[in-house]
């Protein structure tokens, strides 16, 4: 484990804070109207083990992890990944407004198995939290 972090550890470690459920519950009111608050992590093995998640999720978010790296297993119910929202809209829905996009486009597997592990990485992220 390294003795020092720099601003991407940093980065990744945030990102996974901010796509914790307990997190987002907790602060939920505040979330509405204020900024995020940056908890420090309980210990170093916190920050490391979380970083790596917030790396796989920007990853997975700017999609750049192959389809691969995404079916882990690709555990999640259909409906879950299909209600997943990302900055208030339903993500799948509103990648598919313009009439150009359908279900057979191939970005559109891509985002389905990226939503599909996000969430599995989300529920890993909360058990970490325990």
């Amino acid at each position: 484990m390294a003795s020092t972090f720099g601003p991407e550890d940093l980065l990744d470690y945030i990102y996974a804070l901010f796509h914790s459920s307990r997190y987002r519950e907790q602060y939920a009111d505040s979330l509405r109207s204020n900024f995020p608050r940056v908890l420090a992590p309980a210990d170093r093995t916190h920050f490391s083990r979380w970083g790596v998640l917030g790396r796989e999720l920007i990853d997975l978010h700017l999609l750049r992890a192959s389809a691969a790296e995404c079916l882990r297993g690709q555990s999640q119910q259909e409906d879950e990944i299909q209600q997943y929202r990302a900055g208030g809209y339903v993500a799948l829905r509103k990648w598919l407004q313009p009439p150009h996009r359908s279900p057979a486009n191939p970005r559109y597997a891509q985002i389905v198995t990226a939503i599909a592990r996000t969430l599995e990485i989300m529920h890993e992220i909360d058990d970490i939290a325990s």
